[in-house]
């Protein structure tokens, strides 16, 4: 009798188990190569920059401790042509690194702190044109800008796992993280009281109390910036239905982009009052001002006649009061402007809780 030899390759079902466990293994797997790929090029990323920040220090060394120029670091600095590459950005970005506006013919001794002084980074600045003063209401004039220079965090850009690499003028290279504001906090009062009559010209809340007897607190918002018109009054339903006798009180800070004399605007219909301090100096009042705080359209004014100095990465504790009283529309702006910022709303990524 003739005996059949038993067949000894796999079935369907043994294939498809083996490719289900091959696929399971590679979806775990290649996330793990590619991180590791990703470390890979951030430690060349690093090393080239350490390399650049050391040529640019010898650099200054050599030139009584003055920094290259910004139009011309890159030629001016000795390293091989391979450390300009940043292996994430890739061979077609040929300048994926930014010099600071800030150190360009810089002197050493100049600098506070070098620790958070940034030189170099990952990054991309696309210029732009000078711009007169007055290009908008009351905005100052604007400076040109370069290429690839860094003018301000929103220069730099994250290619690394959400991550940035920047040198530093004390010489150490580290990642940098994107920063994200948390906005302003805002307590919302409606008043219980028959408010005083406005007298043209006169501030009659410049000192008030929302502990007093005429506001009741009714809700406490997170506001992601000082930019609302609302023709129905308060933006929120109100008890007694009372939609346009409201003052807000916002505290938090806000932290500069850019380090540079800003103008602060402050628009408001009814009323607005905004007292700026420093943290550094004992919380002492660097600027305080008002629009008249009366039954008005909505108005624009400036913080202080003078532009003030701040700092890029500083936080500025604020406290700001805004009044509406009677019908009409309910509008509240806060904005600034330098030579290098442009008139605009102050945004969120620059306004924080604490």
């Amino acid at each position: 009798m003739k005996q059949h030899k038993k067949s000894s390759g796999f079935t369907l079902i043994e294939l498809l188990v083996v490719i289900a466990i091959i696929a399971i293994l590679a979806a775990i797997l290649f996330p793990v190569f590619a991180r590791a790929r990703e470390k890979a090029r951030q430690s060349t990323c690093i090393s080239n920059q350490r390399q650049i920040i050391a040529s640019i220090m010898m650099y200054a060394q050599d030139h009584d401790e003055v920094t290259p120029d910004e139009t011309t670091v890159w030629s001016s600095i000795k390293v091989d042509k391979g450390v300009f590459m940043c292996p994430t950005a890739g061979k077609n970005n040929l300048q994926p690194y930014i010099y600071s506006h800030y150190l360009s013919n810089a002197s050493l001794g100049s600098f506070k702190d070098p620790m958070t002084t940034l030189v170099t980074a990952d990054g991309a600045h696309a210029a732009t044109v000078a711009r007169p003063a007055g290009y908008v209401a009351n905005a100052p004039a604007m400076i040109a800008t370069l290429d690839n220079v860094y003018y301000c965090i929103k220069d730099l850009t994250y290619i690394h796992s959400g991550t940035a690499v920047a040198s530093y003028l004390d010489g150490h290279v580290t990642m940098v993280q994107p920063t994200r504001g948390s906005g302003l906090s805002g307590d919302y009062y409606m008043y219980q009281q028959t408010i005083p009559t406005m007298t043209a010209g006169t501030y009659p809340y410049q000192n008030f109390d929302v502990s007093s007897s005429y506001f009741i607190l009714n809700k406490t918002l997170i506001t992601p910036n000082v930019d609302f018109d609302n023709s129905g009054g308060v933006p929120f339903p109100t008890p007694n239905g009372d939609q346009h006798n409201f003052c807000v009180h916002w505290t938090g800070s806000f932290r500069p982009l850019y380090s540079d004399y800003y103008t602060i605007y402050l628009a408001a219909d009814d009323g607005m009052r905004l007292t700026l301090t420093d943290v550094r100096n004992n919380n002492n009042i660097i600027a305080t001002g008002n629009t008249y705080w009366r039954d008005q359209g909505e108005t624009e004014t400036i913080l202080s006649a003078q532009p003030i100095y701040l700092e890029e990465g500083v936080k500025y504790p604020i406290l700001f009061d805004y009044y509406e009283n009677g019908g009409g529309p309910a509008a509240a702006r806060l904005r600034w402007a330098s030579s290098l910022q442009e008139k605009q709303i102050i945004p969120n990524e620059c306004l924080f809780l604490k």
